[in-house]
């Protein structure tokens, strides 16, 4: 008798993995709703542990620190902000896609509080990770493939390249997120953020 060899499936989770998955999806989803309910700096890892029922060990194994579950965070609007251009129903011109990614940039900041946001600047400055400044990540490569589109259809009148180009546009971003949450969120960040982008749109695309 010819015994069958039965390949095991390289995608499929062990039983182990989906424990750690639901676990650490739960401590995420306790620490973002009690931060969302008392601001970051008020809540501490006692009581997100005691919150999602695990051992503080438990949480340092999924993240090795509070400032971690931030870059959770912008992982997952990462994620979100993939999904929404895939489920776009048609491209959008390069200006109008541009301002589009800077008004998600904003209602994303919105959401989740300008207490949120400062948290992530202050972390930012305080440990740096290159996560939330890579040229790989979603905002920026979608930026520079709409600039790259726009300087070889002759719609820019720059002399910079793409990938300066990119940055500056970030850089202006990141700057009304940085000044809203210095003003405490008492402005409608959305409306700022479009009318700030179009102003440096406007200053290197060229006139119809």
């Amino acid at each position: 008798m010819i015994e069958e060899n039965v390949a095991k499936d390289p995608n499929k989770l062990t039983k182990r993995q989906e424990q750690a998955m639901i676990t650490h999806r739960r401590i995420y989803e306790t620490a973002s709703q009690l931060i969302a309910e008392k601001g970051f700096d008020n809540v501490t890892v006692d009581e997100i542990c005691k919150a999602a029922g695990v051992a503080k060990g438990g949480f340092y194994h999924h993240f090795p620190s509070k400032d971690d579950l931030v870059v959770e965070t912008y992982r997952l609007i990462d994620g979100h902000f993939v999904n929404s251009m895939d489920s776009a129903p048609q491209p959008l011109p390069a200006k109008e896609g541009i301002l589009w990614v800077a008004e998600f940039m904003a209602t994303t900041a919105m959401s989740r509080g300008h207490s949120f946001c400062r948290q992530i600047y202050r972390s930012q400055l305080e440990k740096g990770t290159d996560f939330f400044v890579s040229p790989e990540r979603p905002f920026y490569k979608q930026i520079q493939t709409y600039i790259t589109q726009s300087l070889e259809n002759g719609e820019i009148a720059s002399p910079l390249p793409p990938d300066e180009l990119t940055a500056i546009i970030l850089l202006t971003a990141r700057g009304v997120i940085y000044d809203w949450c210095l003003l405490r969120g008492s402005y409608n960040i959305v409306s700022f953020m479009q009318k700030t982008v179009s102003a440096i749109l406007d200053g290197i695309w060229k006139s119809c």
